[in-house]
């Protein structure tokens, strides 16, 4: 048996790239999702697609994880609606690219919020619960830019460099607690990443 397989996954950034092929995996593996993105219309596709080759059950959450308290609520809603997440896909980022000092402060305050803060509350909320039942996994997705510095790519390489600090530390902090804590640093992916960024 998989171990998915029963289990309640919640990918965020599914609407798309990364996201959407976790969100197949996942399905293809048994486990329920909540799809988390802005897309509401594409999230509504993709789980319809899922429902029907998969027979798993799909939750759609429409939300900007860039915005203040996003996560809090994304949260509080999965609790009331009695959803127990057991596997957290903190994939949402987004990057920008072009010189630092040329680019308006408020795209580097939306990768901030989306690639940092989005994803370090995302991880307090969902590893605090998954610690107090004893099991849980988390992937967070990184990049290999959060290995050096990327001129152009500045602020968006140094949120990369906090998700890698952040889940070596986790990994570190819930050994034993039944709770995983998996760092992905992708390479170049055929995404529409680059086309937005």
């Amino acid at each position: 048996m998989n171990k998915f397989s029963g289990k309640t996954a919640l990918v965020t950034g599914a609407s798309s790239g990364i996201g959407e092929s976790f969100a197949r995996i996942l399905a293809k593996s048994g486990a329920n999702l909540i799809l988390v993105a802005r897309r509401e219309e594409r999230l509504n596709s993709l789980s319809e697609k899922l429902r029907a080759d998969f027979n798993v059950r799909v939750d759609v959450i429409a939300k900007d994880l860039a915005v203040a308290n996003a996560s809090e609520q994304l949260f509080q809603q999965t609790t009331a609606m009695g959803l127990h997440v057991d596997v957290l896909i903190n994939n949402a980022g987004l990057g920008k690219h072009g010189e630092f000092l040329d680019m308006p402060l408020a795209n580097h305050h939306q990768m901030i919020n989306l690639n940092i803060i989005a994803l370090n509350d995302l991880t307090h909320f969902y590893g605090q619960a998954m610690v107090k039942r004893g099991q849980g996994s988390i992937l967070l997705v990184a990049s290999i830019a959060g290995f050096l510095p990327v001129p152009k790519f500045s602020t968006y390489a140094a949120t990369k460099n906090y998700v890698l600090a952040l889940g070596e530390a986790l990994g570190k902090e819930l050994k034993g607690k039944g709770v995983t804590v998996t760092t992905l640093c992708p390479g170049g992916t055929l995404t529409e990443f680059m086309d937005i960024s």
